[in-house]
């Protein structure tokens, strides 16, 4: 288990370390820059996934059923699975998942969040081990099922608690359905990337289905995506009664970006982010400002040196900001601390409640 400051979880877990950069979202991603302090510290795990201080595009996932397997020993919580990487990269092969999907399984108390800038692969993948019956199952992945199956049948001998079938049946664990436990979410750092991979996202079975619209680039609406979207018939999975009615998003996580280079958010970007959550009462959970906050925010506080950049309503930057009539926000870099989470002085903490698929 290791605790984690990000605020939506708890603990987080990294079967899998590594990653590529595949969108402007991920120019100043903070788990590379981690990456490459923990290669330097000589963690093995990070040795071979970072050259210099770079993501190298590889990815590490562990073999060891120890850490594999921890999860299942933990206390209840929230977990976020792989911040140090993305569980959907081409190069984590499905055996892999398998055995990362079984042991959520058998760890039914906590909450895994699964976050993804990959929506086919996981799409693809999911649809491989649960978009059939239970006699396709054996047959067409014979990783996951017997997978957990074995993890059953040793119960305690090699999970350390009274985990047998029994216990499974007690718990409700049904390998028939998504893992009701599991959520999956993709990142959107603006418009563009929110048409991509959200509707990938609420056509895969799930749960729950979230987006983190952090670091947020630009405006974004997600208007068609918090209500029931209607697809043709053969492309909704885990729909309600009508059919090819694709439920809505469950979560929208938003947030500005911190560290080195970070980018400034234009606060009516997430205004109109909470407002459009608040009118389809879709949880609204705002993570941070980020290194930059509104300067009206902070004058007060006596940060009145602090540097200033004027951020146009198209997300486009002006610094240093010097025209005190140009059209725009002015925000201040004070420091993701000191910029806070407050919305209009509000903290939004909200998420969902858990229900099956």
């Amino acid at each position: 288990m290791s605790k984690t400051k990000i605020e939506w979880a708890r603990d987080t877990w990294n079967p899998v370390v590594g990653c590529r950069k595949v969108s402007r979202g991920c120019q100043n991603c903070y788990a590379e820059r981690m990456a490459a302090r923990l290669a330097r510290m000589g963690q093995w795990k990070y040795q071979t996934v970072v050259s210099g201080n770079a993501w190298n595009g590889r990815v590490n996932y562990v073999d060891n059923s120890d850490e594999l397997l921890a999860p299942i020993g933990w206390k209840p919580s929230r977990v976020f699975v792989c911040s140090m990487g993305d569980l959907f990269h081409d190069d984590v092969p499905d055996t892999t998942l398998d055995a990362v999907f079984a042991t959520m399984a058998l760890s039914p108390r906590s909450t895994f969040m699964l976050l993804t800038k990959r929506p086919l692969r996981m799409r693809d993948y999911i649809l491989s081990r649960w978009a059939m019956d239970d006699s396709d199952r054996v047959e067409r992945a014979p990783q996951w099922y017997q997978h957990v199956t074995w993890l059953l049948d040793q119960g305690e001998t090699l999970l350390g608690r009274r985990w047998d079938r029994a216990h499974a049946a007690a718990e409700g664990l049904d390998l028939a359905q998504p893992l009701p436990n599991v959520w999956l979410g993709v990142t959107a750092e603006d418009q563009e990337h929110a048409e991509a991979r959200i509707p990938v996202l609420l056509t895969t079975p799930a749960a729950r289905r979230f987006v983190s619209v952090e670091p947020m680039l630009g405006p974004v609406n997600l208007h068609d995506y918090l209500s029931t979207t209607w697809l043709p018939v053969g492309e909704a999975h885990c729909t309600d009664p009508a059919a090819g009615r694709v439920p809505p998003l469950d979560w929208v996580i938003c947030g500005g970006e911190s560290g080195p280079g970070a980018r400034p958010m234009h606060p009516d970007w997430a205004r109109a982010l909470r407002d459009q959550c608040r009118r389809a009462g879709v949880p609204f959970f705002f993570k941070q400002w980020g290194e930059w906050g509104p300067l009206e925010d902070h004058i007060e506080t006596g940060r009145r040196t602090a540097p200033v950049c004027l951020v146009k309503p198209d997300g486009a930057t002006v610094r240093p900001y010097c025209q005190l009539d140009a059209p725009g926000h002015q925000m201040a870099r004070v420091g993701k601390k000191a910029a806070g989470r407050l919305l209009d002085g509000i903290t939004w903490d909200q998420r969902p409640e858990m229900r099956p698929c």
